[in-house]
C-alpha cells in the first residue's frame, strides 16, 4: 500500500513541475520599448508616454507610506499597460508611414490621366483609393496618439495631487483605465487596416495582367505579319506560274511552226 501512496505522491509533483513549466513557457516576452526605432512624429509619441511614465513613478515612490502610495503602486501597472500600448500603435503607425512611401500618387496621377483602356484606369483608380484610405488612418492615428498622450500627462498631474493628501486615487484609476482602453481599441483597428493593406497589394497583380494583355496583343501583331508574308510568297508563286504559262506558250507556237510545211515552203 505505501508504494502505491508513494508512487501516486511521485505522479502529483511531476503534473504539478509540467504544468508550472507549461504556465512559463506561455509567459508572454516582455516588449522591449525603444522609441528610436521609429521615425516621426511617432517616436514622439513614445517618447511623452515614457516620461509620463517616469514622473509617476517618480511620484508613487515619494508619497509616504500608507494606503495612498498603495493605490497608486496598483494604478502603475496600467500606467504600464498605457505606455506598451503606445508603443504598439506607434509601431503601427510607423508602418502606415512605410505603406505611404510605396505609393507614388503623382506618377499615378499622370498615368491616370494618360490611360486609354478601362482596366488600367480601374486598376489606377484602385491604387489611389488605397492610398488615401491609408493616409487618412494614418492622420487620425497621429491625432488620436497625441490626445491620449496628453490626457496620460493631466493623468500623472491628478497623481501628483493624491501624493500630498488628496483622495482621488478612485478617479485616478479609472482614468488610467479608460485611457487603456482606448488605446486597446486604436491598436486592434490599426491591426484590421494592415490586414486590408495586404490585400490591396493584389492591386498590382492586375497591372501584370494588363501587361500581359499587351504581350498577346503584340504576339497578334507578330501573327498579322506572319500572314502578310506568307501573302507574299503567294503572290511570288502566282508569278511563278505566269511566267511557266508563258514559256508553255513559246514551245507551242515553236511546234505549230515546224509541224506546218506550207509555212516553211513559202519561206524564201
Amino acid at each position: 500500500m505505501v508504494p502505491v501512496i508513494v508512487g501516486l505522491v511521485v505522479l502529483a509533483v511531476g503534473a504539478v513541475a509540467l504544468l508550472a513549466r507549461g504556465r512559463r513557457r506561455s509567459l508572454p516576452r516582455k516588449v522591449v520599448i525603444d522609441p528610436f526605432t521609429l521615425s516621426e512624429p511617432w517616436r514622439r509619441h513614445v517618447a511623452a508616454a515614457q516620461a509620463t511614465q517616469r514622473r509617476y513613478r517618480e511620484i508613487a515612490r515619494t508619497t509616504p507610506d500608507g494606503p495612498l502610495r498603495d493605490r497608486l503602486r496598483e494604478i502603475d501597472t496600467q500606467v504600464d499597460h498605457a505606455v506598451a500600448e503606445c508603443f504598439g500603435i506607434a509601431r503601427r503607425g510607423d508602418d502606415l508611414d512605410d505603406a505611404l512611401k510605396r505609393f507614388d500618387t503623382g506618377a499615378l496621377g499622370r498615368q491616370l490621366e494618360n490611360a486609354s483602356d478601362e482596366p488600367t484606369r480601374a486598376s489606377v483608380q484602385s491604387q489611389l483609393a488605397s492610398a488615401a484610405r491609408i493616409r487618412t488612418t494614418r492622420n487620425d492615428t497621429d491625432a488620436r496618439l497625441r490626445l491620449l498622450t496628453t490626457r496620460m500627462g493631466e493623468l500623472v498631474a491628478q497623481a501628483a495631487e493624491v501624493s500630498v493628501g488628496t483622495d482621488t486615487t478612485e478617479q485616478l484609476g479609472t482614468g488610467v483605465e479608460e485611457v487603456v482602453t482606448q488605446l486597446e481599441a486604436l491598436r486592434l483597428a490599426l491591426n484590421d487596416v494592415n490586414d486590408n493593406d495586404v490585400n490591396d497589394n493584389d492591386v498590382n497583380d492586375n497591372d501584370v495582367n494588363v501587361n500581359d494583355n499587351d504581350v498577346n496583343v503584340n504576339d497578334n501583331d507578330v501573327n498579322v505579319n506572319d500572314n502578310d508574308v506568307n501573302d507574299n510568297d503567294v503572290n511570288d508563286n502566282d508569278n511563278d506560274n505566269d511566267v511557266n504559262d508563258n514559256d508553255s506558250d513559246v514551245n507551242v507556237n515553236d511546234n505549230d511552226n515546224d509541224n506546218d510545211p506550207g509555212r516553211s515552203a513559202a519561206s524564201p
